[in-house]
């Protein structure tokens, strides 16, 4: 073969691999234009042991933290984790700001008759806005997003490993 048509062979080739291996994930935006960080989390107050577990987002960044009301027993713990660009972008593509900046910041009455306290706080450039509302009674407009985050709470519970 030629030079030139060595050239084009390997054009074509790197551009069809290219094309090839491209995935959803690898397609997705990280979302707005705008920095988000979501934190999120669960406490309870008459409670022994882990009684405080939250959740912090930045990007792909995960953070899991464990508090109790008896650090001396239950010493408090941290767990860096991550997210996939793909989880990432399905909690940030529920948020409608203009929904999230009307809601109340407080739903029901949360953590009476130690029923749990439940929160969400959504910062981005332009606003933050928190929300704590009764554990298992969410307000529908932030329902899947809480959805998502339980279910990263729960992958990143050292309590929930073998």
């Amino acid at each position: 073969m030629n030079a030139s048509i060595k050239k084009m062979f390997l054009w074509f080739i790197l551009t069809l691999g290219g094309i090839s291996c491209s995935t959803d994930q690898d397609v997705l935006s990280p979302g707005s234009n705008y920095n988000i960080t979501i934190n999120s989390g669960a406490s309870y107050g008459e409670c022994v042991g882990y009684c405080v577990r939250t959740l912090d987002l930045s990007g792909t960044n995960a953070e899991y933290h464990m508090l109790s009301y008896q650090p001396d027993e239950y010493p408090y713990k941290s767990i860096d984790g991550e997210i996939s660009i793909y989880e990432w972008n399905q909690i940030i593509s529920h948020i409608d700001d203009n929904t999230i900046k009307k809601m109340k910041k407080v739903y029901g009455c949360p953590d009476c008759a130690d029923g749990g306290a439940e929160w969400i706080e959504i910062t981005t450039d332009t606003y933050s806005k928190k929300i704590t509302f009764e554990v298992g009674n969410v307000p529908q407009q932030i329902h899947e997003i809480v959805q998502k985050l339980r279910l990263i709470r729960e992958r990143l519970n050292p309590d929930n490993c073998n």
